[in-house]
């Protein structure tokens, strides 16, 4: 098991949800906010760690940095070495 934690800035993400389901920035902001604190809820409790605190994953990436496509291939790349 490799735990891998994916991020972006909140600028970042809500533009995406923007141009993926063509909604105002109120609208992507509050759905954003939303499936955070719901991914926050069900990891917390069923892993008993911290979501999105380093300490809980061996690997953190914001995908800001390479783009969706680039942390694919980082993160293929890594895995590949992990496991061969």
């Amino acid at each position: 098991l490799f735990n891998i934690f994916i991020c972006a800035p909140a600028s970042v993400r809500c533009a995406r949800k923007q141009a993926l389901e063509h909604w105002d920035e109120g609208t992507a902001m509050s759905a954003m906010k939303k499936a955070d604190r719901q991914r926050r809820n069900y990891y917390n409790y069923y892993t008993g760690k911290n979501w999105g605190h380093p300490e809980s994953y061996d690997l953190m990436l914001n995908s800001s940095r390479l783009g969706i496509a680039g942390s694919v291939q980082l993160l293929a790349k890594l895995l590949r070495r992990e496991n061969p």
